[in-house]
């Protein structure tokens, strides 16, 4: 059980406040997750399907009138982590469904105003991939791709319709404790029925961990 959020509350601390579109739901969502693990070769793989449920009420004024509209907010997700060889390895998640603002899908957006085609939430797929290539004891290579699209028939004009995310990085062990990383980062973002507002932003970074 947990937090029945779907992306519509507040981030800052006041005295006072009306509850959310989960809240008025008036009790927990649920999840559950069954997994399989089994080794390849020395190495743990892992293929897991969770699903994730949470009822809310959509609260707004129509024509004077204030109406309450049922959010259903579900999911499923596929998620794998699988070690190739020594070498090489893939992991990744790949989800589908409504309301999902909890975990940051469609945040802002996970459901739309009463009146408007995502009332009863917003329909949205994607998941992430990523390839981990380890050169050697001292080398490693990550390349990533992360993608979420909101279905169009519900959304409004202005609403994001895609992000995408490209990445990769260079990782070097100075020693067991201590790793540099170099990262570069391509974020896009689509709209719907307004290309003007579409973005793209590369950023690039570079990261020391400590392992103690």
């Amino acid at each position: 059980m947990l937090d029945p959020n779907v992306g519509d509350n507040p981030t800052t601390v006041v005295d006072a406040r009306t509850p959310g579109i989960g809240e008025r739901g008036q009790g927990p969502a649920v999840e559950s997750r069954l997994a399989v693990t089994g080794k390849i070769g020395d190495r743990d793989a892992t293929v897991g399907l969770s699903g994730h449920y949470g009822r809310g009420d959509n609260v707004g004024v129509l024509s004077g009138v204030t109406v309450a509209r049922a959010v259903d907010s579900w999911g499923v997700n596929l998620d794998y982590t699988l070690p190739v060889s020594k070498y090489f390895s893939l992991s990744g998640e790949a989800f589908s469904r409504r309301g999902l603002g909890l975990f940051s899908v469609a945040s802002g957006q996970s459901v739309l105003a009463v009146g408007t085609p995502g009332e009863h939430g917003v329909l949205a797929s994607g998941g992430w991939a990523q390839a981990q290539v380890n050169l050697n004891r001292k080398w490693q290579i990550n390349l990533a791709y992360g993608l979420e699209s909101d279905e169009g028939h519900n959304l409004i004009t202005g609403s994001r319709a895609k992000n995408q995310t490209y990445m990769t990085n260079l990782m070097y062990k100075v020693s067991p404790h201590i790793t540099w990383a170099w990262e570069w980062r391509r974020l896009m973002s689509n709209y719907q029925n307004q290309r003007t507002l579409d973005a793209t932003i590369n950023v690039a970074n570079m990261a020391i961990a400590y392992v103690f």
